[in-house]
C-alpha cells in the first residue's frame, strides 16, 4: 500500500487548481538540464541502479569497477539533484524523477528496452 499512497501523493503534487473550472497537471519534462551536464560515470552507476531497481554500494562497485570515491560523489551529486533515493542501505531512483532518467539513459545507449 505505501507505493498506492506516493502514487496518490506524486499526482496530488503535480495539480494545481488555476480557478474554479480549471485545474493544471504538470507533466515532466522529457529533457531534464542538470541530468544532461552529468559525467558518464554518473550515467554508468545511474543505468546500474535502472537494471537493478535497488542496489548496494557495493553491488555498485562490483558492477562498474569504478572506484568507491567516484560511485560515492556522483550518489551524492545524484541524491542532491534528486534523481536518486538512498533507502537503508540501498539506493534506488526518485519515483518523481524515473521518468527523466530513463528517458535520457535510453537517448544516450545507457540502457535498451
Amino acid at each position: 500500500m505505501p507505493q498506492v499512497e506516493k502514487a496518490n501523493e506524486i499526482w496530488l503534487e503535480s495539480i494545481e487548481r488555476m480557478n474554479e473550472k480549471t485545474i493544471l497537471a504538470y507533466i515532466p519534462h522529457e529533457i531534464d538540464e542538470k541530468i544532461e551536464a552529468l559525467p558518464n560515470d554518473y550515467y554508468f552507476i545511474l543505468a546500474n541502479i535502472v537494471r537493478h531497481e535497488s542496489i548496494t554500494l557495493q553491488n555498485i562497485i562490483e558492477s562498474t569497477c569504478l572506484s568507491e570515491d567516484i560511485i560515492r560523489n556522483s550518489l551524492r551529486t545524484c541524491i542532491d539533484l534528486e534523481l536518486v533515493e538512498k533507502n537503508h542501505n540501498s539506493y534506488s531512483l526518485s519515483l518523481l524523477k524515473q521518468h527523466v532518467v530513463y528517458t535520457t539513459l535510453k537517448r544516450m545507449n545507457f540502457i535498451y528496452g
